[in-house]
C-alpha cells in the first residue's frame, strides 16, 4: 500500500510497503513469485492476490503440554479440602501397587514349590537311580485336570505296577498349559552291541493325544463293573446342563445383539451431528432476532411493507456480507459466505410466491362481486404475466434489461423438484412464481427494488418463501432454510420458518472409515439375520409368527431393507443435486427434497433403533429381574388398555378445550397438536400456566386446576394402583423357570474367573485314597518305606485288611 505525503508535527513523511509471495518450486530451482496486484486509484488501495500454488502441501501442528504435578511445591500449599481428589488418587494407586506386589510375591513362592522336581511318594529311601517324568497339558479349554493320575511302565517281561503322580505333600493341579516334573525309580536295562557306535540311552518326550487314543480294549467275555447310578443325581445334572446350555445361548444372543446395536448407533451418530443444533440456532438467531433491535424482526411482520423491510435490512445483510467486524470490505471470496464467515452459501437465495386466481360470487343486494378466495391447490394461479401482473404479450426488450422478469412467470413443481409444504394457515404447492436473487448484494437489492416498484406482492398473494442453502465445511453439514410468510385472505401475515441441517458426505473426516466399516458389518449382520429368520419360517411355518419376538425380528429386517433403499435413493438425489450445482454455481439449487428425504430416513432409522433395543430387552427377559417387569405388564394388560382409552379421551377433551379458550391468544395453544404438547409438558411438571393466566385469570385458574386434579392426581393414582396390584399378584405367583437367572449366571462366571475356589479340608484330603484299589498299593509302599524293619510285615498286613474290608463294605 502506498500512501501520499502526510505531515505530522510539521514533518513530511511517506510510507511504502512491499508484499511478495514466493515459494520453492523444486530442488535446484530458484524462488518463484506468483503475485497478482490490483490498483484502485480512487480508493488509493492496492490489493495483492496470490495465485494458487499447485503441488504444495501446507501443514500445521501444535503441542499441548501435559498438566504435570510439581511435587517440589505441591505440599507447600497443602489443603485436603481442595486437593482431596488428587491425594485420594495418589494414595489409591500406591495401595493398589503394594497389594499387587504382595500378591505377585506370593504367587512366585507358590510357583517354586509347584513347578519344582519332586520325588514320588512310593519311591524307596535307598533308591539311587531316578528318571524324570514331565507331564504336559495342552492349551485347549478343559485340557487340565485335578484328578489323581497313575501310570504303568511296561517292559518285555514285567511292569512297574501302578505308580501315582503324587509326592504326598502337594495336591495335583494340572491346569491348562502347565508343565509338572516328577522323579521315579525304574529298572531299565540297556544292552549295547559291540558293532554299534551309539551306546547311550535316553528317553524322550512322549505326548499322548486324547483325540487319537481315546479308546478302551474290552474282552468279549468280560464286562467292566459299573455301579448303579443315582437317578436324582442324573436328573439334577441334566437340569444343570440344560440351564447352562440355555444360559450360554442367552449370553451369546445378548452379546451379538449388543454388538449389532453398537453398529446401528454408530451409523446413526455418524449420519447426524450434535452440532446441528448450534448450526440451526445460528441461522435462526441471525434472521429472526437481529442484535440491532431497530431492525425489523421476522416474527413481528404484519404488512407487505414490513416484509420488504425485513428482506432489505435484515435478511440481505446476513446473506450478503460486505464488511467484516472492523468495517473493512471483505474479499470477493469471503462475500460468498454467510455473515458469520464460517458457512458457505450454496448458490443464490430465491423468492417463491404462490397466488390464487380471481373468483366471483353473487351476493344479495350487491350482485356479482370479485373475490379472492383462500388458497387451495385447485385454486392456484399458474398463468404467466408481465410486469405488474398484467396479462398479455410482454415487452422482450424490457424483460432483457430487467432483473426480476422470471418472478412474473409460473414454474411448475416438477421442474424445480418441489413438493407441497404445510404452513400454519394452509398447505402450499411446490411450484410458483420464482425470483432468483443474484450472488452479490448490489444485484439482489436491485431485484428487490423492481419487485417493490411493480407491486409483486398484492391481494392475490397467499405465500412467499425465502429459500437458501448453506454449507459448513468445518462441520460437514448442509442446511436448507425456508422462511415462510403467509398472506391469508382475511388480511395480516402469518410467519413461520424451517431449517433442516443434514449431511451428504458420510465417509469424509476422521470417522468416515469407521462409518464405512460399520455399514459393511451391518449388511453382513442383516444377511445373517435374514437367513436365520427364513430358516425358522421354513421349519416352523405358521407357528413361527406366534412369538412376538419373531415378529419383531421380521419387522427389523423389513425396516433395515427399507432404510437401505432410502439411503441409496438419498445418495442418488444428492449426487444429481451436486452435479447440477457444479454445472452452474450461480443458479439456485433446491435441497428441499433431500432435506425431506433425510427427515424420513431418520424417522425410519429411529424406528429401527427402537425395535432393536426392544429385542435386547426381550433377550434380557430371561433374567428374573427383567422378566418380572414383563409379567407385571402382562398381568395388567387388559386393565391398562381400558384405562388408556379413558385417560386419552379425557386428555383430548382438555386439549380441545384449551385450543378453544386460548388458541387465539397464546402461541402454545394455536392448534390442537400444540395444545396436546403443552398439556403433556404440564403433566411432566413444566407448565405454562403463567401465559394463560395473563390473558384470562379466572378461566385459566379453573382450567388448570381441574386438569391437574383429574389427570395428574386422579388418573395417575389409578395407574399406580393398577401396577401395584399387578406387582403383588406377580410376587404371589412366584414363577421361576430355568432361564430366569441370566444375571446370576453371568455374575458366577465372572466371579469364578477372579475368585479362587475353596480348597478341601484336611479330613477330606485324608480320605482321598480310601475305598480304592490304588490305596492298597499306597499303604504297602508306605509301610516298606518306613525305617522300622521289624514291623514291616505286620503293618502291611493290618493296613491291607482294613482297606480290603472298607472296599468290600462299600460295594455291597
Amino acid at each position: 500500500m502506498i500512501s501520499p505525503y502526510k505531515e505530522i508535527f510539521g514533518i513530511p513523511w511517506r510510507l511504502r510497503m512491499q508484499v511478495e509471495f514466493a515459494f520453492w518450486q523444486k530442488p535446484g530451482d530458484d524462488l518463484s513469485c506468483s503475485l497478482k496486484m490490483d490498483w484502485f486509484p480512487r480508493q488509493d488501495i492496492i490489493e495483492c492476490t496470490c495465485r494458487p500454488a499447485f503441488g504444495l502441501t501446507f501443514a500445521n501442528t501444535f503441542y499441548v503440554a501435559p498438566n504435570t504435578i510439581d511435587f517440589s511445591t505441591v505440599f507447600l500449599r497443602f489443603d485436603i479440602t481442595n486437593q482431596g481428589p488428587v491425594i485420594g488418587t495418589i494414595i489409591t494407586i500406591l495401595v493398589i501397587y503394594v497389594l499387587l506386589l504382595i500378591w505377585a510375591r506370593h504367587q512366585d513362592k507358590r510357583d517354586i514349590s509347584r513347578f519344582g522336581v519332586t520325588s514320588l511318594v512310593d519311591n524307596f529311601v535307598d533308591d539311587t537311580y531316578y528318571y524324570l517324568v514331565t507331564v504336559y497339558t495342552g492349551m485347549k479349554r478343559g485340557a487340565g485336570t485335578k484328578s489323581r493320575i497313575g501310570f504303568i511302565v511296561h517292559g518285555q517281561d514285567e511292569d512297574t505296577g501302578i505308580r501315582e503322580l503324587s509326592d504326598g505333600l502337594r495336591s495335583l493341579d494340572l491346569s491348562t498349559g502347565s508343565i509338572e516334573d516328577h522323579s521315579y525309580v525304574c529298572s531299565i536295562c540297556n544292552v549295547n552291541k559291540a558293532n554299534q557306535q551309539v551306546q547311550t540311552y535316553r528317553t524322550g518326550k512322549v505326548i499322548h493325544s486324547q483325540e487319537l487314543q481315546a479308546h478302551f480294549w474290552i474282552p468279549k467275555n468280560k464286562r467292566l463293573p459299573v455301579l448303579p447310578l443315582n437317578h436324582s443325581s442324573i436328573e439334577k445334572a441334566r437340569n444343570e446342563r440344560q440351564k447352562g446350555i440355555q444360559m450360554m445361548e442367552s449370553i451369546q444372543q445378548v452379546l451379538i445383539t449388543c454388538f449389532f446395536l453398537w453398529i446401528i448407533f454408530s451409523i446413526s451418530y455418524s449420519y447426524k451431528d450434535d452440532r446441528s443444533y448450534n448450526f440451526h440456532q445460528n441461522i435462526a438467531t441471525k434472521l429472526l432476532n437481529p442484535q440491532n433491535k431497530t431492525l425489523q424482526q421476522f416474527g413481528k411482520i404484519t404488512h407487505a411493507k414490513d416484509y420488504m423491510k425485513w428482506l432489505r435490512y435484515t435478511a440481505f445483510p446476513e446473506l450478503y456480507p460486505e464488511t467484516d467486524y472492523t468495517g473493512e470490505r471483505l474479499h470477493w471470496r469471503l462475500r460468498q459466505n454467510f455473515h458469520d464467515l464460517t458457512s458457505f452459501r450454496v448458490g443464490p437465495p430465491r423468492l417463491r410466491q404462490l397466488r390464487v386466481t380471481d373468483s366471483s360470487e353473487v351476493l344479495p343486494f350487491f350482485g356479482k362481486i370479485r373475490t379472492r378466495p383462500k388458497y387451495y391447490l385447485p385454486m392456484e394461479e399458474n398463468r404467466d404475466f408481465c410486469f405488474g401482473w398484467v396479462s398479455g404479450i410482454c415487452d422482450k426488450e424490457r424483460e432483457a434489461r430487467s432483473f426480476s422478469y422470471a418472478g412474473w412467470k409460473f414454474t411448475s413443481a416438477v421442474d424445480i423438484w418441489g413438493i407441497p409444504i404445510p404452513g400454519r394457515y394452509s398447505t402450499y404447492g411446490g411450484g410458483g412464481y420464482i425470483t432468483e436473487l443474484a450472488v452479490n448484494f448490489d444485484f439482489s437489492n436491485r431485484t428487490l427494488n423492481e419487485l417493490t416498484d411493480y407491486l409483486w406482492i398484492d391481494r392475490n398473494t397467499r405465500a412467499i418463501y425465502l429459500e437458501f442453502n448453506l454449507y459448513a465445511p468445518d462441520l460437514n453439514l448442509f442446511a436448507y432454510s425456508m422462511f415462510l410468510a403467509e398472506f391469508p385472505e382475511t388480511g395480516g401475515i402469518v410467519t413461520s420458518y424451517s431449517i433442516y441441517p443434514f449431511r451428504i458426505y458420510f465417509h469424509h473426516g476422521t470417522n468416515g472409515i469407521y462409518t464405512l466399516i460399520c455399514e459393511i458389518l451391518f449388511l453382513l449382520f442383516l444377511v445373517a439375520l435374514t437367513g436365520k429368520v427364513v430358516s425358522g419360517i421354513m421349519k416352523k411355518r405358521k407357528t413361527f409368527f406366534k412369538s412376538v419376538w419373531n415378529i419383531l425380528d421380521c419387522s427389523c429386517i423389513s425396516l433395515s431393507f427399507v432404510c437401505i433403499s432410502m439411503y441409496a435413493g438419498r445418495h442418488i438425489l444428492a449426487s444429481q443435486t451436486m452435479e447440477k450445482f457444479k454445472e452452474d454455481p450461480k443458479q439456485f439449487i433446491n435441497f428441499q427434497h433431500i432435506a425431506i428425504w433425510d427427515l424420513l430416513f431418520n424417522l425410519l432409522h429411529a424406528t429401527l433403533l427402537s425395535f432393536s433395543t426392544l429385542r435386547l430387552v426381550g433377550i434380557l427377559g430371561y433374567d428374573k429381574r427383567v422378566g418380572n417387569i414383563f409379567l407385571v405388564f402382562n398381568n395388567c394388560a387388559k386393565d391398562l388398555f381400558w384405562f388408556g382409552i379413558c385417560i386419552l379421551y379425557v386428555f383430548l377433551c382438555y386439549a380441545a378445550l384449551g385450543y378453544l379458550l386460548f388458541g387465539k391468544y397464546i402461541e402454545s395453544y394455536r392448534d390442537i397438536f400444540e395444545s396436546m404438547g403443552t398439556l403433556f409438558i404440564s403433566m411432566m411438571g413444566k407448565s405454562k400456566f403463567t401465559e394463560i393466566n395473563e390473558k384470562d385469570p379466572i378461566i385459566a385458574q379453573f382450567y388448570f386446576f381441574t386438569f391437574i386434579l383429574v389427570i395428574v392426581f386422579t388418573f395417575m393414582t389409578m395407574f399406580m394402583a393398577i401396577l401395584g396390584e399387578s406387582i403383588s399378584a406377580v410376587h404371589t405367583m412366584n414363577k421361576r423357570n430355568k432361564a430366569e437367572e441370566l444375571i446370576d449366571c453371568l455374575w458366577d462366571k465372572i466371579k469364578n474367573m477372579f475368585v479362587r475356589k475353596s480348597e478341601p479340608t484336611k479330613n477330606s484330603k485324608k480320605q482321598l485314597f480310601q475305598n480304592t484299589c490304588i490305596g492298597i498299593l499306597y499303604d504297602i509302599r508306605k509301610a516298606f518305606n518306613d525305617s522300622d524293619d521289624d514291623k514291616k510285615f505286620q503293618r502291611v498286613t493290618t493296613d491291607f485288611k482294613k482297606r480290603a474290608k472298607r472296599i468290600f463294605d462299600t460295594n455291597k
